[in-house]
């Protein structure tokens, strides 16, 4: 065989093997959480301990319950994309332009109609793909949202990678 024609099978192979690498990279898995906490928020997001009761009074149905999320994240390209389950209903994700974590959100307006107080589902994960967070932002009152989470709470101005969303 000529050596021009090994070359074409070189180049084929030369840039075959950068994409293949990059594809191998890509972390999929499916995380399932409980939410855990429920606590009350204002709506920018801080907290509204005065509230807290409120909520655990009218979401108690939520509590305990799974959260199970489905992603595909490559660090490379951050190309990414998630979807979240929740009582027998597929949310898909948007992702969130975040330092230091992938983040991924569905906001809804208006809500779905089986679950009106529904505002958001929301995901997370470290960088490093190791802790992992739901959360559902569900609307109490006109001046309080209530924030259900598999983890330890953190008010929605304190916590960047979890946004809540803009009212009207």
């Amino acid at each position: 065989m000529s050596m021009s024609m090994r070359k074409p099978w070189l180049l084929a192979a030369a840039l075959w093997l950068p994409l293949a690498s990059a594809h191998a990279e890509v972390r999929q898995s499916t995380v399932v959480e409980r939410l855990m906490t429920i606590h009350a928020v204002n709506q920018a997001g801080g907290a509204e301990p005065g509230k807290d009761a409120a909520c655990h009074m009218t979401f108690p149905q939520f509590i305990g319950l799974p959260v199970r999320t489905d992603y595909a994240i490559d660090p490379q390209t951050l190309v990414m994309r998630a979807e979240s389950y929740f009582e027998a209903h597929r949310y898909p994700l948007s992702a969130l332009g975040l330092a230091n974590v992938y983040a991924f959100a569905a906001y809804f307006k208006p809500s779905p109609a089986y679950l009106p107080m529904l505002l958001s589902v929301q995901f997370r994960i470290s960088t490093q793909f190791d802790h992992a967070a739901s959360r559902l932002l569900l609307n109490l009152d006109p001046q309080t949202n209530c924030v259900l989470s598999s983890a330890p709470f953190e008010p929605l101005d304190a916590a960047p990678a979890l946004p809540a969303p803009e009212k009207p």
